[in-house]
Order: structure tokens, then sequence, then C-alpha cells
């Protein structure tokens, strides 16, 4: 039986786009704003792995990402 695991952190980057199509204004058309921005994460994972004969296995595995997106 073997056991593994995994924690990693880092940064990603998230997207936002607006689209004001109600405010055309004269002579320049639609208004869009698009941002971007890093968002922080952890990531935690494992597996199980039992060797039932020499050619077959199973396992278990999982994993949970949390992002911590600010909201406000």
């Amino acid at each position: 039986m073997t056991l593994s695991g995994l924690l990693r952190s880092g940064f990603t980057v998230d997207a936002s786009a607006v689209d004001h199509h109600w405010l055309r204004e004269e002579g320049r058309g639609l208004r869009f704003e698009d941002d971007f921005f890093t968002v922080p994460f952890i990531s935690a994972g494992a597996k199980i792995d039992y060797q039932m004969t020499d050619r077959a296995s199973v396992f278990l595995a999982g994993n949970v990402d949390k992002y911590f997106r600010n909201k406000g």
C-alpha cells in the first residue's frame, strides 16, 4: 500500500469583463472594461494505492483547491 500527498500554493491570473453596451458614446461606439489580476490559491491532494496482484492495483485520489478572491 502506498500513500502520497501534495501541497502547493501560488498565484493564478483571473479576469473580469464588463460590457457597458447601454452607455454608447457618440462617435466612440461601445464601451468595455477588462481587468486582469492575480489571485492567491492553495491546493492539497492525496492518493492511496493498493497493489492487489502483480498486474492489478486499485487507487483512490482526491484534490481540494481554494482560491482567495476578495469581494466587496
